[in-house]
């Protein structure tokens, strides 16, 4: 069975926020993967997708469908990232944001009448990252999912009233299930790795890193039970924190490309 794969040559597509002015150049590509066996995958057919914006930052690519893929995308002559629609059936390519804020980490909303980013705003002295939501047919210019929070870095929906989300608290920076009915954030985990990956019944995956020199675990989350701590499912490969979940629950990961 063949699956589409993402790849960024900067890295994988759950990356963490970076500062605007840190933006490398990075390119996406996709493959074709298959399990040859039990644990065992191949890639082939590797097409490269953003030859559009060669020497640019092209990253956090996410398929709203099975041909339709949202990224990030700034321009190396640009002050901004927008957001970006490749149909990779039709080989076509749409700006879908334009507009004086930067917006990272395009996903599509439970509801699929509308998508979300992290959307950067500069206040003063203070730079906000909010997540926001677009209408998927573009006929307005959305709002705010939070009305108090405002320093996500990155996130993951988990279901219609629930997402996931890195708080940028510095120095105490920590990840948080959200609720966008009442803007409450309670705290679950700190020092967690960059991928928020929803699984296939709602609970979230993450890494748990260690300061002590233990192995990273991928940890799972019931959003249901948010007063009962998350459960090891996984010991990481050494240095790890990207990995994916394939539709029948298996998780991917490597190390050393």
């Amino acid at each position: 069975m063949f699956k589409r794969l993402l790849f960024s040559v900067f890295g994988m597509a759950c990356l963490a926020h970076l500062a605007f002015a840190q933006l490398p150049k990075a390119s996406v590509y996709v493959f074709d993967l298959k399990r040859v066996a039990d644990t065992a995958w191949t890639v082939s057919k590797p097409r490269y997708l953003t030859y559009f914006n060669e020497l640019g930052y092209n990253n956090q690519p996410a398929f709203f469908t099975n041909n339709e893929l949202y990224l990030t995308v700034k321009n190396p002559n640009s002050t901004q990232t927008d957001i970006y629609l490749l149909d990779l059936d039709k080989k076509t390519k749409l700006r879908v944001t334009d507009t004086p804020e930067n917006e990272f980490s395009p996903m599509r909303m439970p509801d699929y009448y509308n998508f979300s980013v992290v959307r950067q705003q500069v206040n003063g002295r203070d730079t906000l990252q909010y997540l926001w939501q677009y209408p998927i047919d573009r006929s307005h210019s959305g709002k705010a999912v939070f009305k108090y929070t405002e320093k996500i870095g990155y996130y993951a929906w988990l279901n219609g009233s629930q997402v996931a989300v890195y708080v940028l608290d510095s120095p105490n920076n920590y990840l948080g299930i959200a609720d966008i009915r009442t803007d409450k954030v309670t705290p679950i985990a700190t020092n967690i790795g960059r991928c928020l990956v929803p699984m296939s019944n709602r609970n979230l995956a993450f890494v748990q890193k260690s300061d002590l020199g233990d192995s990273w675990v991928l940890m799972e989350k019931n959003p249901y039970q948010l007063t009962k701590p998350a459960v090891p499912v996984v010991n990481m490969l050494t240095g790890c924190e990207d990995f994916g979940i394939m539709p029948d629950g298996t998780f991917i990961s490597g190390r050393g490309s």
